[in-house]
């Protein structure tokens, strides 16, 4: 059905990003709301153009922009569209002529690479953070001319000392990167870095043993019936229900824990049985649709039926009244209104 203000309003983070569409009667096709997982909402148009390449054109942060001018924005575009423009490329292609006229640090570099959206968003979401994190705070603001081998050395040490030898090799790979799309876009004429050999990584091979499966399946039946009472000191159960469900939908459905933890009621068919990822959560950046067995059915059910247990304790605190929306999460926080990650 087509989007309102109160739906809107209604809307909470969860532990992923999500995408709720405009679609039904008096709606804009391609027009959605994406929730950030922080919550900050978003407007945006999806599309295809005539070759089949899909784009998504980014219109603004609600509330600065409501649903009728969202919708309004959207027409234009479309009209755009259908004389074979591509709004979103126009509007990369500004973006990056203007920041081009004043790239002169390492930071320059790094907004233009991040800019230029060449990888999905989950990698993109965690290069900024590494970037963020360790990179900007010794080289944001330092000049091309004025970075020297024992500068990154000295940072790749730090970095490894603080955050582990693998979260180092991560960082280097970035500003290697980084350093290569200058070099690309002809800010650079060649790339500073020094070769530096990465730090050895070991595979990750370890599995749970059939016995441990077992043990660990038999551990979480406490959670049925043991409660916390808020009180960790008191009580030795140290995760909720709720969290326990969704890890056990992890071993059965094979999924990660961040697409479990993101689970919201419209991805779920329970009379199909069968649960459709939605390509702006799966890493593959395709939609999955993924059969669920009985054991997966029993805890999606019991998932479900623990947050309407938790929404029917919000609307006596509010005295608001509100029917599940198909973006609702099936693991909500135990945070009024909000959501995310089920609580520990």
């Amino acid at each position: 059905m087509a989007l309102t203000e109160k739906q809107i309003e209604a809307l909470k983070p969860t532990g992923a990003r999500i995408a709720a569409r405009d679609t039904g009667k008096g709606s804009t096709p391609g027009l959605e709301l994406r929730v950030a997982v922080g919550g900050a909402k978003t407007w945006a148009l999806r599309y295809t153009l005539e070759d089949g390449t899909r784009r998504r054109l980014t219109l603004g942060r609600y509330p600065d922009l409501n649903l009728a001018d969202a919708r309004i924005e959207a027409l234009e575009a479309r009209t755009k569209i259908a004389h074979k423009g591509d709004p979103a490329a126009d509007k990369k292609r500004k973006r990056q002529e203007e920041r081009a006229k004043t790239v002169r640090t390492v930071g320059d570099l790094a907004n233009l690479l991040f800019d230029a959206g060449e990888v999905r968003p989950s990698t993109d979401e965690y290069r900024r953070w590494l970037w963020k994190k360790h990179l900007k705070p010794l080289l944001g603001d330092m000049r091309f001319g004025d970075l020297s081998s024992k500068a990154v050395r000295q940072l790749r040490t730090k970095i490894a000392e603080g955050a582990g030898e693998t979260t180092a090799n991560r960082a280097m790979a970035l500003l290697n990167r980084i350093f290569n799309y200058g070099v690309a876009e002809e800010h650079l004429t060649a790339n500073p870095l020094p070769k530096i050999k990465p730090f050895e990584e070991g595979s990750r091979a370890r599995v749970l043993t059939d016995a441990e499966l077992k043990a660990f399946w038999k551990a979480t039946e406490a959670t049925k019936t043991a409660t916390r009472n808020g009180d960790r000191e008191r009580d030795d159960l140290q995760v909720s229900r709720a969290l326990a469900v969704s890890v056990l939908l992890c071993l059965v459905t094979g999924q990660r824990g961040g697409e479990v933890a993101g689970m919201m009621r419209g991805e779920l068919d329970l009379t199909a049985k069968t649960w459709l990822l939605p390509e702006e959560r799966s890493k593959s950046k395709r939609e999955h649709l993924i059969p669920l067995s009985q054991t997966a059915l029993d805890l999606i059910k019991e998932a479900i039926k623990l947050a309407d247990h938790r929404l029917a304790k919000l609307k006596d605190k509010d005295a608001t009244e509100r029917q599940p929306l198909p973006t609702d999460p099936i693991f909500p926080s135990h945070h009024a209104g909000g959501h995310s990650l089920p609580t520990v």
